[in-house]
């Protein structure tokens, strides 16, 4: 049987999503002009879509389990709180965030992409049989 390491795998996609969501981050570190469309919505469509893979991961790590994925009432309920979290009250409380309608928008998109393909990102690893 295999290990819980040997389950974890990275689909190429989400390891793009990543490095762009990265590259971006690091832009703003250093002060690179970047677009308003990458600067602010297209990290914000690309979030649910990394949340999720890594919650998705997460899970199946700590379960062992490959045949895990997040229903929609889940992937849902991430949109919520993320959405609540980032656009209502953390811009209650710091003048650094603002809330932004459209930013909502960009979560539940990137949330309904992720539904529709964390089959492909994340398929079922069938484990070995071993006859003792």
């Amino acid at each position: 049987m295999g290990s819980r390491v040997d389950k974890i795998k990275i689909h190429r996609e989400l390891s793009v999503l990543l490095l762009v969501y990265f590259l971006i981050q690091l832009g703003r570190k250093f002060d690179v002009y970047l677009s308003d469309i990458l600067n602010s919505y297209l990290t914000d469509l690309m979030c649910m879509p990394i949340l999720l893979s890594l919650t998705l991961l997460v899970i199946r790590f700590i379960k062992n389990d490959s045949l895990i994925f997040l229903d929609k009432y889940k992937i849902l309920f991430a949109v919520v709180y993320v959405s609540f979290v980032f656009e209502f009250w953390l811009p209650s409380k710091s003048a650094i965030y603002t809330g932004d309608v459209f930013d909502v928008f960009c979560y539940g998109f990137g949330a309904l992409i992720f539904y529709s393909i964390q089959h492909r990102w994340f398929p079922i690893i069938k484990q070995e049989q071993t006859s003792k």
